[in-house]
């Protein structure tokens, strides 16, 4: 083995072992994203406290590679038929996305001082894995990328279960389309053609290429009904832990009091953005005489997951929800990389 290789080893070793440890705690505490959030908050506390921990660009580009197929896979023909009949409501939804952006942005950028691209990675309400590994390859600060995502998740676990359930359920339940069972030669497929895109992408200077290259390749094959499985949840779990040790790397050095200060401006954007995706939804509410709890879960920043589950409990169509979220989802992808190129022309 190569000398030089064995410290780098030993502290990827360590960095994954603390991310498993942390994704598998929060997701046993029911915190949304918690293999994600969990894994980045274990060993950026371990990176605070001086720990070797690193991740190698290759193991990184081989977990963009993994989390882009299963960002593609939540892609279903019954997705994209639907989103063709709510064009109003794919307008709010989209129009909502922009001023939420600029608010939050605005709040870290102008208030808390912070730099242009952490502060649009920041603000960006929505698309987390896509947004952090976005992020990464732009070169933003991803202690407070990763914090004030992480803050936008946690907090509105926490405040819109109830704040929705004032508005009552329609008593009725939706069930999800899903997909076939994994099969070998979709798997084979969706990781050929991903990565065969991701790497000219690469090539053409996209730092996300090996994001966007299967996550674009992947929704297309099965939004178009030509591949029909889906990534099982232990596959896609070491592509959650890579990414979040990764974003637990960049605290290294940090103090606890600079991550106080951070959490709070992070807080201080959120709640200027939602502020501003309540005030779209009460007007949509008006335009499309949906059920108001409907519409407030597909407006507000949340995680798609979170969303949909919380609208499924409450009785709202959960399909609407879900496609609206997607729909997010996708402006998001499209639009990122030419915003990101922007900023740092």
């Amino acid at each position: 083995m190569n000398p030089s290789f064995a410290p780098l080893l030993g502290r990827l070793v360590l960095a994954l072992a603390l991310a498993a440890i942390g994704g598998a705690a929060f997701t046993l505490a029911g915190v949304p994203a918690g293999w994600l959030s969990g894994a980045a908050v274990a060993v950026a506390v371990a990176a605070v406290a001086g720990a070797p921990v690193a991740v190698p660009n290759l193991v990184r580009q081989l977990a963009f590679l993994l989390l882009g197929v299963g960002m593609g896979s939540s892609v279903t023909p019954e997705t994209v038929d639907q989103l063709a009949s709510w064009p109003v409501s794919i307008l709010f939804v989209l129009v909502t996305t922009v001023l939420v952006t600029a608010t939050a942005y605005w709040v870290l950028r102008r208030v808390a001082g912070w730099d242009k691209l952490s502060a649009f990675y920041g603000a960006v309400p929505g698309a987390l894995s896509y947004v952090v590994a976005v992020a990464l390859s732009a070169g933003a600060d991803m202690r407070r990328v990763a914090l004030s995502q992480s803050v936008r998740l946690l907090f509105l676990v926490a405040v819109l279960p109830p704040l929705i359930g004032l508005f009552g359920g329609s008593g009725d339940t939706v069930v999800l389309p899903d997909h076939a069972e994994a099969g070998l030669r979709d798997l084979v497929i969706l990781f050929a053609s991903g990565a065969a895109v991701g790497y000219a992408l690469l090539r053409m200077g996209q730092t996300a290429g090996m994001l966007l290259g299967p996550l674009f390749t992947s929704g297309l094959l099965h939004g178009s009904g030509l591949v029909t499985t889906w990534l099982p949840a232990w596959l896609l779990i070491p592509g959650f832990l890579v990414i979040g040790a990764v974003i637990g790397t960049r605290f290294a050095g940090t103090e606890g009091r600079e991550v106080l200060r951070l959490a709070l401006a992070a807080l201080a954007a959120l709640s200027a953005g939602l502020v501003v995706a309540l005030l779209c939804a009460v007007l949509m509410i008006e335009v499309t005489d949906l059920p108001p709890g409907q519409v407030v879960l597909s407006l507000v920043p949340g995680a798609l997951e979170s969303m949909t589950t919380l609208a499924f409990l409450l009785g709202f169509d959960a399909a609407y929800v879900a496609g609206l979220h997607f729909a997010r989802f996708v402006g998001i992808v499209v639009v990122l990389p030419f915003v990101s190129r922007h900023l740092k022309a």
